[in-house]
């Protein structure tokens, strides 16, 4: 479960604190995690900062480094945001590493990622509906979750926004990952479960034609592909026909290519459901060329 008592507790000790940085919320570009530890030396070169937090990590001077890599977390893509693949990667796994020897570098991390997911979940007036969240700190979320040892909680926290009216940004940032994270585990009924709860968040905003059933309208055709086919297969795995052809029209729609339908027919023949491959022959006889139907009727023989 979410800590909500310790989320909430994040946020009214952000807006205590803010009493005295009220400026900082102002600027729409200010960094969430920032919010924290103002600091007088935030126009560093992070790629510097990251080099030094090593060097001091490599001496035993654990306090020191942890600082570096605080401020590399907290401060390095606000720099550069060149940086937002070292900061997601690199950073949040060396201060776990750095916590067996400071245990307090994992709680940093923890403290975090909490304050983090208050945002998300507790939007503040400055932003409605969203908080004063950018795409890259929901991000930062995941790659906090996964080092604290604890996916499941992306999970659980994309559960919660798609049960509310708010969280677009952050629900269609944290699905890609969990659709990934399920299907890999072969944990089909929660994906099920989970086109379930996206259909229904979109027909509430009043998104339901074929390219918004899901969140797969806003991706490329190789991501659509791949999700989508991981979506199909779970729902085909729990015996839901019906809405395994509605996603295949909407992944159709989005990439009505032979190699969409290689795949879906792949995952139509792997569950043994001759009405699903039926169907989706009927439908690449009207979207495909002659010459690309026959080309996949020949690979049906």
């Amino acid at each position: 479960m979410l800590r909500s008592l310790s989320a909430f507790a994040a946020v009214i000790g952000i807006m205590n604190w803010a009493a005295g940085c009220e400026p900082c919320l102002r600027r729409p570009d200010a960094p969430v995690i920032a919010l924290l530890e103002p600091t007088p030396d935030a126009r560093s070169e992070p790629s510097l900062r990251l080099k030094q937090a090593r060097t001091l990590a490599r001496a035993g001077m654990f306090e020191r480094s942890l600082q570096e890599y605080l401020w590399c977390l907290d401060f390095g893509v606000q720099q550069d945001e060149a940086f937002i693949g070292a900061r997601d990667s690199n950073v949040v796994n060396e201060i776990k590493e750095l916590g067996r020897g400071l245990p307090r570098a994992v709680e940093e991390l923890r403290r975090r990622r909490d304050l983090l997911e208050a945002l998300i979940l507790a939007p503040t007036e400055t932003t409605p509906g969203r908080g004063p969240l950018s795409d890259r700190d929901v991000m930062l979320v995941v790659s906090l979750n996964d080092a604290l040892g604890e996916p499941e909680l992306s999970l659980v926290l994309l559960r919660a926004l798609l049960k509310s009216d708010g969280g677009a940004d952050a629900a269609r940032q944290l699905w890609e990952f969990v659709i990934v994270y399920l299907s890999g585990r072969q944990r089909y009924a929660e994906i099920a479960e989970l086109v379930a709860l996206t259909g229904a968040w979109l027909a509430r905003e009043g998104r339901t034609d074929v390219m918004n059933r899901s969140f797969l309208g806003n991706l490329g055709p190789g991501r659509v592909q791949r999700l989508g086919t991981m979506q199909f297969r779970a729902l085909l795995a729990t015996g839901q026909e019906d809405g395994a052809s509605q996603l295949a029209d909407e992944v159709i729609a989005v990439d009505p290519s032979v190699v969409t339908f290689v795949e879906l027919l792949r995952e139509a023949t792997a569950a043994k459901n001759t009405a699903a491959v039926d169907a989706l022959f009927n439908k690449a006889r009207s979207v495909l060329s002659d010459a690309d139907f026959l080309l996949l009727g020949n690979g049906r023989k």
